[in-house]
């Protein structure tokens, strides 16, 4: 998903296209991008900056937070960056505050851009922290570990309490008397 800065005509460039997943390498036990990536998005010029809107649609694989049971999770979401010519070693070095503007900015070199760090960071900013394969989700039962989705355990609440939780197990019978 490379671009020719010098190809960039000065009222922008509109572009639609598909990549293969494996340009993105998400690739985790947890978050696979099994599905190509569909990027639709505008490039504008200014000077040597130029400006990357757009929107990008994929599917990724993500294992359940609480039961680990592999799901589907569609991904649909807008992407911002610019992009500014890549600064010397010694420009670098030079401590400075970090700026709102600075958060999206990506570096380029040789007049090429190259989207597909945006994209990627796009997509698993879309990511939900807690991953749950359905909306109640009751996970996996600490005892024996049977998907509760599944079925019910025979463990209940009469399981062999850890000693060192004992006390609050009495303060929770006491406090519901």
């Amino acid at each position: 998903m490379e671009f020719d800065i010098g190809r960039i005509p000065n009222y922008g460039f509109n572009f639609d296209i598909s990549a293969n997943a494996d340009l993105f390498k998400i690739s985790k036990d947890d978050c696979v991008l099994e599905e190509a990536v569909s990027v639709k998005g505008e490039l504008k010029l200014l000077k040597k900056e130029v400006y990357f809107k757009g929107k990008t649609k994929s599917e990724l694989r993500l294992a359940c937070s609480r039961c680990l049971i592999s799901f589907q999770f569609p991904v649909e979401t807008e992407v911002f960056a610019r992009y500014i010519p890549k600064p010397s070693a010694n420009e670098f070095e030079i401590e400075r505050q970090v700026l709102e503007k600075d958060i999206n900015t990506e570096y380029y070199s040789n007049s090429k851009i190259n989207l597909t760090e945006s994209v990627r960071d796009a997509i698993l900013l879309a990511v939900p922290m807690n991953q749950l394969c359905i909306k109640g989700c009751r996970g996996l039962c600490s005892q024996c570990g049977l998907n509760l989705n599944e079925s019910e355990c025979k463990c209940g609440d009469d399981a062999d309490i850890d000693p060192r939780f004992e006390k609050l197990k009495q303060l929770r019978d006491k406090l519901q008397e």
